[in-house]
């Protein structure tokens, strides 16, 4: 998670800036279609990285800790599979260019 949530905001960041690049005017539509898809998977593995943190807030004093380590696991095993889809597309994007 140390190493994963600040990954992924650094990912998001570089897809929000790719638009105002000098040559984005030339992509296909391919590879637009492929920014659009890594920038959405780059912008839901961020917010799946950050829920548990969120839940941890709000549920820890009501005693909840096993629903928060169980629901905080799925979100982040569901998060990685994501990013893996989503840097797989980033790479894509770039060989393509």
């Amino acid at each position: 998670m140390r190493v994963a949530l600040p990954g992924t905001q650094v990912l998001f960041a570089f897809l929000l800036t790719v638009p105002f690049s000098a040559r984005f005017d030339r992509t296909t539509a391919f590879q637009k279609d492929v920014f659009f898809a890594t920038l959405l998977g780059a912008a839901l593995g961020t917010a799946l990285l950050l829920t548990p943190a969120a839940l941890h807030r709000m549920l820890f004093q009501r005693g909840e800790k096993a629903h928060i380590v169980r629901v905080a696991h799925l979100m982040t095993v569901s998060a990685l599979g994501v990013l893996a889809v989503t840097v797989s597309g980033v790479i894509l994007l770039i060989t393509s260019l």
